[in-house]
């Protein structure tokens, strides 16, 4: 069965919208035709230098991935869904918890061994937390 996955942009500047948006867009379609991915719906953000709580399109996406609609997200980069690391683990979590899978398309597009590494590398953290927390 083909995933169903979505693709959310974010652009900063009012006055570099169509541009970053085509860019963003092309590059996570791009992803999703090599990975076999069927989007379904793209979701953006304009001109919000707002948190991620407050933007309304991510809101719609969060609210979609918990009503079960969708199956990946796709993003251009990290920074699209967050500020620093600890943002885009917070989110990356609550997506989970929905049964859905955040790709930042940029890295597993020049480098997928070195985001394997990374995905395993925090599997192994949680695991280990998990045994420590069970005993």
């Amino acid at each position: 069965m083909t995933k169903r996955a979505a693709i959310y942009i974010r652009v900063g500047k009012q006055s570099q919208v169509e541009e970053a948006i085509n860019q963003q867009k092309a590059i996570c379609e791009q992803y999703a035709e090599s990975a076999q991915l069927k989007v379904v719906k793209i979701y953006s953000d304009v001109s919000h230098s707002t948190p991620l709580d407050q933007r309304p399109m991510f809101q719609k996406l969060l609210s979609d991935s918990k009503k079960g609609l969708l199956d990946v997200i796709i993003v251009q980069r990290e920074d699209r869904i967050g500020r620093d690391k600890l943002d885009v683990a917070i989110h990356k979590r609550h997506l989970l918890n929905n049964g859905v899978e955040l790709v930042i398309a940029k890295n597993l597009m020049k480098h997928p061994q070195k985001n394997i590494s990374k995905n395993l590398s925090i599997h192994f953290s949680e695991l280990s937390y998990s045994l420590i927390i069970n005993r």
